[in-house]
């Protein structure tokens, strides 16, 4: 079975919540979700890091979107791949990579490269809607084996 990573943006992009994502961006992102629920499974990490950042950017208020439905499945699916991540004084966590190309990547989302790595890289790929820091380290990440799917090409090279 594949695996996935998701980061955090994807819902946000999916539930319709960031402004300079567009209509294909946030179908494409909604979709990803949605293979995810049926045909894959979610990595997530132990400490519940992951879902925790998921929690501070969806609504469980009113009818919910697709990142908040997701986000919904997501705590309590079976369909879930626990891994563990460590944290580390220097690079965040023990699994991101040791590589001096990302020691500028953003500290809040190495949880998801570590996730990935942790998870193993052969059969798990880490999902991006809008964040530039995948494909500003692009080739870091290859060499490191980080799979990234880049729902959004054309918009991730803008922050959040």
């Amino acid at each position: 079975m594949r695996h996935s990573v998701i980061d955090t943006n994807v819902l946000v992009v999916a539930s319709g919540r960031a402004d300079h994502a567009d209509d294909t961006c946030r179908l494409r992102s909604a979709r990803a979700l949605l293979e995810v629920e049926r045909k894959r499974s979610l990595v997530l990490d132990w400490g519940w890091e992951i879902l925790r950042e998921y929690s501070r950017h969806v609504s469980v208020v009113g009818e919910p979107e697709a990142g908040d439905r997701f986000f919904q499945w997501a705590a309590s699916s079976a369909h879930i791949r626990r891994v563990s991540i460590n944290e580390h004084p220097d690079r965040a966590y023990r699994e991101f990579p040791s590589d001096p190309r990302l020691e500028r990547f953003d500290w809040s989302d190495r949880k998801f490269v570590a996730a990935t790595v942790s998870s193993g890289t052969e059969d798990t790929e880490l999902v991006n809607a809008v964040d530039s820091d995948y494909s500003l380290h692009r080739t870091a990440l290859k060499d490191a084996g980080v799979s990234v799917n880049e729902l959004c090409p054309s918009l991730s090279g803008r922050t959040r």
